[in-house]
């Protein structure tokens, strides 16, 4: 999971923490982690910063599914207590993919 907040600082499995307060919390299948078929990822502000942000789901490397399958996914976004769940689906690629998901905070 990888967030582009408004500045376009980027939070993802290398950097972590933002000036802004966002951080990944839940890094699943992350170098020293045991492999999941299904991996929950978490980032999170306490007060997030106004303005667009960019989600992407990345597949880096495959489990027990084969390349070129489609991986459901779940995106849920809570606010205020809120939360919103978007279903998604991911292309499984032995070499990285993406998939951007615009999203504009408030």
């Amino acid at each position: 999971l990888i967030v582009y907040e408004p500045s376009t600082r980027r939070i993802y499995f290398d950097d972590k923490v933002s000036p802004s307060g966002g951080r990944l919390d839940v890094d699943a299948n992350g170098p020293g982690r045991r492999l999941t078929s299904s991996p929950v990822e978490n980032i999170h502000w306490n007060n997030p910063p106004t303005g667009r942000y960019e989600i992407v789901i990345r597949t880096y490397k495959l489990n027990e599914t084969s390349e070129g399958l489609t991986i459901p996914a779940t995106l849920r976004i809570t606010k205020n207590g809120q939360s919103e769940l978007i279903g998604l689906s991911v292309t499984a690629k032995n070499e990285t993919t993406s998939n951007r998901i615009p999203l504009t905070y408030p």
